[in-house]
Order: structure tokens, then C-alpha cells, then sequence
């Protein structure tokens, strides 16, 4: 690089080049905060006008493409906040510094403030913010939820060339590179996805057809899995374990330390593997609730949630693979095992998109999806022999390992390729590289 570089004065930014310039962004621009319209008034909904909200917010920044709209009534009424095509939009309340940029006019919720300008080019300004996104969240104010204010914004640092055109080249080339890496994260996330499904048909043809292809197969009788294995039965959930209610707590009974519980939003909790216990998925409560046995597990037990926002998590679990002093929680069934066996290809079957059609076909509820000890009290389940069993569940965990840590390896790729990117985006928006 041979231009001329001089010291910003900003301890984070170091130098940049000479014919560049520091200001702040109320200096520039504009800021509107969104609005959500009164859904009693069903007019303002259901139109061309989208209205974002911060869950649109992507990796790709380009705000195109919402589930929610608005109506010609809700703008013409000046109950929407018009946003005007090419304006940066920031999440500011919740999930913190957000950032995308809108194709068209469109609407916002009141989490997302806009920042309009017509004086630096929205795309440098947007790669800008996203280079510093860090320091954004550092300005968040803590009430309830974490907040940042318009005049915390507009007292935000800019540093820009002076040139618009340059600006726009900046952008331009960011545009290339960034659209090139995230071409790559999509193909790791595809292959990603790829693994999954693979591994799940794995689980599927194995809990239900076990390890020998070529066996005699019999009608199971039930509906959801057909043919069988000639030497496999049916039995009913109800017939191999007792069931029980969690305890009887809030999120305000939980404390720092104590007896520790799962409750159903640790079993929803993508950190759960369901086939073995992850203790990070612990929470606690207080020792007097150690006398309530009946909420108590063991090894070999199940947890379910009772309780589900949709029909994939219904049936959402965790096996108890190892032996801790550990209780149900709020909004969970407890299965215990009538037998002091290993129910590990249970743990397997129990992940099956057609076992769990057995729950979604009796679950109650509209936005949230009711299972009740009744629900699982008649499940049907599909047993081989024990020593059978024991063989299907160990080749699954030596499979599965295999397939999650080639995963684990493509997720570690997809974040260093962002990484990659946003190194890339402060390197030039800062002018420590020329385009």
C-alpha cells in the first residue's frame, strides 16, 4: 500500500489513510424506530409492505425476504414506520446488534431502528457497523432486556473516506468477497445438513430393522413402523416403566447451586443430545426439594418435556445414561425404568420421526402443544432381544460419533470463514487495505 496513512486517535482503529475522515453518525443521518401495528385491527396485515422484525436479520445482511407484511391501510393510516429502500437497519433491543439492509421500501418492529442517510453510501456504512458490531454492544444499556438508544447511535463513530465514490467501491468489492465466502459457509451448511439427514435415516432403518439385512420379517400390527424383524415383539411404554410428574417449581426456585434439575427448556435446548445427559444442561434448586422421590431419576430413566411451541419438539427427551443425584423440573414427565436395564436402543427409537408420529397425532394445542402421562402411557414401542438391543445401540453410538464430529469439523470451517469475513470487512473499511 503506498497511500499515506495518520493516526485516527481511536485506540481500536489505529491509522488510516490520510484523506480519510472521523465523525459521528448523527452527523449524517436519520433515525426512525419501527412500530408494531394493534393486531385487533386485522387491515393493517396481509399486504406487500414487509415488515421485519429482528429474526430476519441474516448472515447475508440483505434484508429481501420477511413472512410478515403489512397492508396499503397501515402506511396510508401512518401506522407503519416507513423505511425507504437502501437504509441500514440495527437491531437495538434484544438480540443486539443485528444488522441487514433493505431492496425495497418496507416496515419494522420496534426492536430495529433505521438509519438513513443520503451523505455516506448505505452499503459502506452498513459494513461499517458490522466491522464494529462489538463495540455497538458495549454502548447497551441494561434494564429488563439490553437496549441501545438513538442517541448512543448517533453518537457512534464513522470513519470514511471522503470520496462517495471510493465508499461505493469499498462496498462494491465487499459485496464480491463476502457474497464468495458465504457461498462456501452455504456449501458447508448444505453438507452439514446432508450429515444429518443421514444420520437420522442411520438411526431409523437401524432401531427398525436392526443390523442384518437379510432377516425373515413379520407385520407388526402397528401403524407407524409396518414389518418388523420376525424375533423382534411389541410392547407398550406403560408396560416397562412408570411415570411421574417433575417438580412442582418455577424459574424462581431455581438457585446457583443445590440439587440439580432438568427442566423442559433444557430437553428443548440444542445443547441436548437426548441419547446421553450433558451435565451443562443442569440447573438447581434448593436441597428441600431432595425428599420428593417420585421426581427423583435414575440411571436408565427418561426425561420428557410436557410441553412443546411446535410439533417437531414434541417427544423431545433426555435419556439418563449415567447416575446422578438428579430430579425432574418444571414442565417435564419422568419415565423410570421398571427394570435396572440399559434402555439405550429406547434412547435410539425414541429420536425416530415415525415413533414420535405416535405423539404428534394425540398432542393438543394450537401455539403450544400439550403431552401428557396419558399420551405416553399408550406409545407402542418395537424391542429386539437384549443382547440384540445392546448391539444396535452400540454401533449407533460408534456411527453417530463418527458423523457428529465430521459436523463438528464443517461448523469449525464455517466459523472460521466468518471469521475470515468479518477480518476482511474491518480491514478495508478501515483502509488498512486499498480495493
Amino acid at each position: 500500500m503506498n497511500r499515506k496513512m495518520k493516526d485516527s486517535g481511536v485506540k481500536w482503529i489505529g491509522e488510516i489513510p490520510e484523506n480519510w475522515n472521523i465523525s459521528i453518525l448523527k452527523r449524517f443521518c436519520k433515525f426512525k424506530t419501527g412500530s408494531t401495528p394493534s393486531t385487533s385491527n386485522k387491515e393493517w396485515f396481509d399486504g406487500d409492505l414487509k415488515w421485519f422484525t429482528p429474526i430476519d436479520f441474516t448472515e447475508n445482511y440483505i434484508l429481501n425476504n420477511s413472512k410478515r407484511s403489512l397492508s396499503i391501510k397501515a402506511k396510508n393510516d401512518n401506522i407503519a414506520t416507513i423505511i425507504p429502500t437502501n437504509t441500514v437497519m440495527l437491531v437495538c433491543i434484544g438480540t443486539i446488534g443485528k444488522i441487514g439492509i433493505t431492496t425495497e421500501e418496507c416496515s419494522c418492529n420496534q426492536q430495529i431502528t433505521a438509519i438513513i442517510t443520503n451523505k455516506i453510501y448505505p452499503k459502506y456504512l452498513m459494513y461499517w457497523l458490522i466491522a464494529n458490531a462489538k463495540f455497538l454492544k458495549d454502548t447497551t444499556s441494561y434494564t429488563i432486556i439490553p437496549i441501545i438508544n438513538n442517541q448512543d447511535i448517533g453518537n457512534y463513530l464513522l470513519i470514511y473516506p471522503n470520496n462517495f465514490d471510493e465508499q461505493e467501491k469499498i462496498a462494491n468489492y465487499l459485496d464480491k468477497k463476502c457474497s464468495q465466502i458465504d457461498n462456501l459457509i452455504q456449501n458447508q451448511q448444505q453438507q452439514i445438513e446432508k450429515l444429518k439427514q443421514y444420520k437420522q435415516s442411520l438411526i431409523t432403518e437401524t432401531v427398525t430393522k436392526g443390523l442384518e439385512p437379510n432377516v425373515p420379517m413379520k407385520d407388526s400390527g402397528v401403524d407407524w413402523i409396518g414389518e418388523i424383524p420376525e424375533d423382534w415383539e411389541v410392547n407398550m411404554l406403560k408396560n416397562i416403566f412408570n411415570l411421574s410428574k417433575g417438580l412442582n417449581i418455577t424459574k424462581e426456585n431455581l438457585k446457583d447451586s443445590g440439587i440439580p434439575v432438568i427442566n423442559y427448556g433444557q430437553i428443548h435446548s440444542k445443547d441436548n443430545k437426548e441419547t446421553k445427559i450433558n451435565p451443562s444442561l443442569f440447573r438447581y434448586v434448593d436441597e428441600e426439594y431432595s425428599i420428593k422421590i417420585n421426581s427423583k431419576v435414575n440411571k436408565f430413566d427418561f426425561i420428557f418435556a410436557d410441553t412443546s411451541e411446535d410439533l417437531e419438539g414434541c417427544g423431545n427427551y433426555i435419556y439418563i445414561d449415567s447416575s446422578y443425584n438428579l430430579f425432574g423440573g418444571y414442565h417435564t414427565i419422568i419415565l423410570k425404568s421398571k427394570y435396572n436395564r440399559n434402555n439405550k436402543f429406547l434412547a435410539y427409537l425414541f429420536k425416530t420421526d415415525c415413533w414420535r408420529s405416535q405423539i404428534r397425532c394425540r398432542v393438543s394445542g394450537i401455539k403450544l402443544f400439550s403431552i401428557t402421562q396419558k399420551i405416553i402411557k399408550e406409545l407402542s414401542i418395537i424391542l429386539p432381544p437384549l443382547e440384540e438391543q445392546e448391539k444396535i445401540a452400540n454401533y449407533l453410538d460408534n456411527k453417530c460419533l463418527q458423523i457428529d464430529n465430521l459436523i463438528k469439523i464443517k461448523e469449525q470451517k464455517i466459523e472460521k470463514l466468518n471469521d475470515y469475513k468479518k477480518s476482511i470487512i474491518y480491514e478495508y473499511v478501515t483502509g488498512k487495505k486499498e480495493v
